[in-house]
């Protein structure tokens, strides 16, 4: 087990209680992690693969949306650190497509940004 040091650690924890799944599971969801990443988009997947699971047991409920992740990386074998969660739910249906722009050529690039992403990257 890691060990924490006895220090004092300074937080401030706030809520977003706006930032959640619509309530109707139905609805289409466009997850964007631009700069901030993919890791608050988490739950929402983790979330639509419980949905995911209880309608199978029960074929009269709706069936879900389409959800799409859009997120940046520089390097695809180092930055995807969420491919072992969401290439199953791909696989499943739960999430439609994820989406990653990466540099076309990383050894020639400049940094180029997510908003330039339509001209100098593809998206994969």
């Amino acid at each position: 087990m890691n060990t924490v040091s006895q220090e004092d650690i300074l937080c401030f924890i706030r809520s977003a209680p706006r930032f959640h799944l619509p309530d109707d599971s139905s609805s289409p969801l466009i997850m964007i992690g631009a700069g901030s990443g993919i890791a608050p988009f988490r739950s929402f997947w983790h979330e639509r693969e419980a949905i995911y699971e209880n309608q199978k047991k029960d074929s009269s409920k709706k069936t879900l949306g389409p959800m799409y992740l859009f997120f940046g990386c520089r390097q695809s074998k180092l930055d995807d650190i969420y491919k072992s969660e969401t290439a199953p739910l791909v696989k499943k249906g739960v999430i439609t497509k994820v989406l990653q722009p990466y540099p076309e050529n990383q050894a020639c690039r400049k940094n180029t940004y997510n908003t330039d992403s339509r001209r100098n990257r593809r998206w994969c």
